[in-house]
């Protein structure tokens, strides 16, 4: 009843932003944290998942802006969840030497999170009695050529053509 006033009597569109597979992430996780969002936040439908990785939130933005431009009178919910928890991810982020210990005091500290956001369109936030919280004026995604746990230097041309893009639009 609380998002009616959200989505006009529909489902609330949700798109999840997931971690990649790795070892100790079940393969089915996208699929059970489907079943849960829409389970426990009844009048959701998750219409699209991705599991970008550390660019994940990126993705899922790039996913909602496509939806709202289809659908520029829908509001949208943003939902994204990641763990490292499970034993095994941590024996695996350990084995590549990559956890904060003594042997790398630039190591990665494991946790979980979860965190959503409701988007829409900028001429539906016009609309609104509420202003926006925030303005997303530019996406952009790239990928690097030489990404880590690859042979070779990145040189970053991936993120100075996001940055090129960005300041363009």
């Amino acid at each position: 009843a609380a998002l009616s006033q959200f989505t006009a009597g529909a489902a609330l569109p949700v798109i999840l932003t997931l971690p990649e597979a790795r070892p100790g992430l079940a393969p089915d996780f996208a699929a059970r944290v489907a079943a849960l969002v829409e389970n426990q936040l009844a009048g959701c439908r998750v219409t699209a998942s991705s599991a970008g990785g550390h660019a994940g939130v990126g993705v899922a933005l790039h996913q909602t802006q496509s939806f709202l431009d289809r659908n520029p009178d829908s509001i949208v919910a943003l939902v994204g969840v990641d763990s490292y928890l499970s034993p095994d991810t941590i024996g695996w982020l350990d084995s590549h030497r990559q956890l904060h210990a003594t042997y790398n005091a630039w190591g990665f500290i494991p946790g979980a999170a979860a965190g959503a956001c409701l988007l829409c369109h900028p001429k539906l936030a016009q609309t609104r009695p509420m202003p926006p919280r925030a303005i997303i004026e530019a996406l952009s995604l790239d990928r690097e050529e030489v990404p880590i746990k690859t042979d070779g230097v990145c040189l970053g041309r991936a993120m100075s053509r996001i940055v090129a893009a960005l300041v363009e639009d």
